[in-house]
């Protein structure tokens, strides 16, 4: 009986008598790069979106390498001057590359995006968990406050609060997390 049972649900005995259970066989997975291909196939624009991320943190991470002039030293004798071989998209009215610019202009995108998004969520997280813990008048007072952010046009709110708090990073990072603070809220 011992041996219809093991033949049926893919058991062995052993040479010492002990019954050997045999694991189940797995299909194939693939590797990453068959993940890759699958997803990119199914989800192009998705692929497409990841793609320029990547392009776009590369060149803020590589911009001192790729870059061709430096972004901020000026040249009267290049003002406003043409795409060529020596100036990939031109100069500014400063004589400015602005291929080297807009290079080390990723840099400062990606971190006011970053942070201004890691920030609002921070806030919003807090507020959300206390205004639900406590209950009550603070739950009310804190969802009215987040309503009120939400009726508010979200450009027009961060233009007066980057306008408000005057210009540097930390400002603009914190003038855009108060408005999209409602959603995380």
């Amino acid at each position: 009986t011992c041996s219809t049972a093991c033949s049926t649900r893919g058991c062995a005995m052993a040479a010492s008598g002990a019954v050997v259970v045999a694991a189940p066989a797995r299909a194939s997975q693939g590797g990453a790069g068959t993940t890759l291909v699958r997803f990119c196939r199914k989800k192009p624009l998705g692929a497409a979106g990841g793609f320029i991320m990547l392009l776009i943190v590369f060149t803020a991470i590589f911009a001192n390498v790729l870059q061709t002039h430096d972004p901020i030293s000026t040249n009267a004798a290049d003002t406003l001057a043409r795409p060529s071989a020596s100036h990939w998209l031109g100069t500014d009215h400063l004589g400015r590359d602005i291929y080297s610019r807009i290079l080390h202009g990723a840099r400062v995108s990606l971190l006011v995006g970053l942070g201004s998004t890691l920030v609002a969520s921070l806030l919003g997280g807090i507020i959300g968990l206390l205004s639900g813990y406590v209950g009550g008048k603070t739950d009310l007072v804190a969802q009215r406050v987040m309503d009120i952010l939400q009726g508010l046009p979200l450009l027009v709110l961060a233009l007066v609060m980057a306008a408000a708090l005057g210009p540097s990073i930390p400002n603009v990072i914190l003038a855009i997390s108060i408005p999209i603070m409602p959603r995380a809220a």
